[in-house]
């Protein structure tokens, strides 16, 4: 069995972790806090755009774990871009 969600994604993929797992890994979170921060923003859709002080009211998130998730939201939004572009989109 694995000791962290970062395990499971070794091991079995990361297309296998759920949303809060991937929050989790991403976030070097447990998975309690990750399910709180669903729970205040609904999805990964919900979380994107808000103020990093809305994260930190969240006992448990601090500089370094919002600064994670950022990260990540803009390696997304670069790969989508780059897709759209790729088929002729404009950005």
């Amino acid at each position: 069995m694995w000791n962290t969600n970062r395990g499971k994604a070794r091991e079995l993929g990361p297309d296998t972790l759920t949303d809060e797992q991937l929050l989790s890994g991403i976030m070097c979170l447990n998975d309690e806090i990750s399910q709180k921060v669903f729970d205040k923003f609904g999805s990964f859709k919900g979380m994107c755009d808000q103020p990093f002080e809305k994260f930190y009211a969240i006992k448990g998130i601090g500089k370094d774990k919002v600064m994670n998730l950022a990260l990540a939201f803009e390696l997304a939004l670069r790969v989508v871009n780059a897709v759209k572009e790729d088929e002729g989109y404009k950005r």
